[in-house]
């Protein structure tokens, strides 16, 4: 019998010792976090939020000051999700004295966002096996290295972890409230929805397209679950659910879709566009033509992530790829011992059935992401991340102390090994992630630095009033005093049709744009996939920084 909190078996706690070893990652990253926020220096600061974090600041600044909904002045862009740019403006409402102080500001946030996740997993982890593993699955998640790393990114990573998690917490509920699988209680004497759960339902669901786009798939997704699965005598009651969640998830994002329709004609963002873009210019240019199958896709981007691994690991890249295959393999052999197992299907599968749509949406993402879109970033992996988290609990619910005991006498020995392997394997691998992310976190120090130090060449080269192009312009756009125009189109949907012409230079001059800024490859290679004629023939260099970095003045 379940015990009241949801869990299997007899009830279990955890001691006050193990709580206090499963926490130590979470107050270790933490205090880590707290530091940089309140007492950590600017350069690391700056090497902490990723390049696309500033264009959630820079966004958000120019929103509070009165100037729209736009990066770079031009126009409005619809390129960010627009939930946490709505957490994010409030912190330029007052003024401060170094653009640093809201960074500060959004650090402290987003750890709040993440430890709030890490609540959510616990409640769904406790609901799957238990409330020890519940607990267990909720501190391990709060000291996660790679959460605390997006935490500090100033990408929306745990606004959308916390959303999936609520949305797995509201399928949760709706199994307690309207009896699915196997949960005790149940729907009304007639088998209408619970309002209440539904209203939750498509609040939660809104909520989650807002914070990322493509978890209105989530959303989708977890409301078709409910029509295969729900509660209700009748399909026409499942529907009547369906249809009341949608239209509150719908009325939810309503706002940021008709916005988007007035402005700019079309639902779909300008950065997938312009990312498109850029990839069939690529493949035209080199003469590929078509786009390659999925897995020649998602073999080249195995290797570009390889290679850009290389020399910023304590080993070799090629150890990541033994260290996934070892976990596929482990991974594989915990289901099998899992499912192998009549006592352990029937107590396991009706919980894991409800949270179905989650591990579709894990899976097809990461999928989607190597064998479609052909990239993959790492705050891509916030979603994925957080659903591994809960479901780390079942493991977790036969590897801690107690917890085979807990189990019954139902579930086999032959599961307690791969639990043990896994359980050990996941606090092991964020132990050993502890020192990689900090070493990331070094590196990436010479990435944004260098356009601190170009802030500063531009600031002193450029008269006040002058507007100066980047194409990777987020911590540049932020820092720099100067109107800076985004041209890779990232958050620039005035110039996405100059360039689908091509007509770069003709924008550049259209919009007078004196000067460009950037790696010189990026330059070569959007002049040369965007206009008639090589960058020499627009551009004249100004400077070359120490960083590599080069500054142009327009001819």
């Amino acid at each position: 019998m379940a015990d009241a909190a949801g869990g299997h078996g007899r009830r279990t706690s955890l001691s006050f010792g193990w709580v206090g070893v499963l926490a130590m990652p979470a107050a270790v990253g933490t205090a880590l976090v707290l530091w940089l926020a309140f007492l950590g220096p600017e350069s690391t600061l700056l090497a902490c939020l990723k390049d696309d974090g500033y264009y959630y600041l820079t966004i958000a600044r120019n929103i509070a000051g009165g100037h729209g909904v736009t990066f770079d002045g031009l126009g409005p862009t619809n390129g960010f999700h627009p939930l946490w740019a709505a957490l994010l403006t409030p912190l330029y409402l007052f003024d401060a004295a170094s653009p640093y102080t809201p960074i500060r500001a959004m650090i402290v946030l987003s750890l709040a966002v993440h430890l709030a996740a890490a609540f959510a997993v616990g409640a769904v982890a406790n609901h799957l096996a238990g409330r020890a593993a519940g607990r267990a699955a909720g501190l391990l998640y709060a000291g996660n290295p790679v959460a605390l790393w997006l935490a500090v990114s100033g990408m929306e990573s745990p606004l959308v972890a916390l959303c999936v998690a609520l949305l797995a917490g509201e399928l949760v509920r709706w199994q307690r409230v309207n009896g699915l699988a196997g949960s005790a209680g149940g729907g009304t004497a007639d088998g209408a929805p619970d309002r209440r759960a539904v209203l939750r339902l498509g609040l939660v669901a809104g909520l989650c397209a807002l914070a990322r786009t493509e978890l209105v798939l989530l959303s989708a997704m977890a409301l078709a679950q409910i029509a295969i699965w729900g509660a209700g005598r009748t399909f026409t009651a499942r529907l009547r659910q369906i249809a009341l969640a949608g239209g509150v998830a719908l009325l939810v994002m309503s706002p940021w879709l008709a916005w988007n329709l007035a402005r700019f004609g079309s639902l779909v963002q300008v950065s997938p566009r312009a990312h498109h873009l850029v990839a069939s210019s690529l493949r035209e240019a080199s003469g590929q033509g078509a786009a390659p199958g999925p897995l020649a896709l998602g073999a080249r981007l195995l290797g570009i992530q390889r290679q850009s691994l290389d020399g910023r690991l304590p080993g070799p890249a090629l150890v990541v790829d033994a260290i996934a295959l070892v976990v596929f393999l482990v991974a594989a052999w915990w289901v099998w011992s899992l499912v192998g197992t009549r006592a352990a299907r029937r107590e396991s599968w009706p919980r894991v059935r409800a949270q179905a749509a989650l591990l579709a949406y894990a899976g097809g993402f990461v999928a989607a992401a190597f064998l479609v879109l052909g990239h993959m970033r790492s705050w891509y992996a916030a979603g994925p991340l957080v659903v591994v988290a809960m479901f780390m609990a079942l493991p977790l619910r036969w590897a801690l102390p107690g917890g085979a005991a807990a189990a019954g006498d139902g579930f086999p020995r032959r599961l307690r090994l791969p639990s043990a392997v896994i359980a050990t394997g996941y606090a092991a691998g964020m132990l050993a992630l502890f020192p990689v992310l900090l070493g990331e976190i070094h590196y990436e120090s010479t990435q944004r630095n260098c356009w601190a130090e170009a802030a500063e060449v531009v600031a002193a080269a450029t008269p006040p009033g002058a507007r100066v192009a980047a194409f990777n312009c987020g911590t540049f756009g932020y820092l720099t005093p100067r109107q800076v125009v985004n041209l890779d189109c990232v958050v620039n949907n005035r110039a996405l049709p100059w360039l689908e012409r091509p007509e770069l230079p003709e924008f550049v001059a259209a919009n007078g744009i004196g000067w460009i800024v950037d790696d010189p490859q990026y330059v070569e290679r959007y002049f040369r996939l965007f206009s008639r004629r090589d960058a020499a023939a627009y551009l004249a260099v100004v400077d070359t920084l120490p960083s590599g970095l080069v500054f142009y003045r327009v001819r």
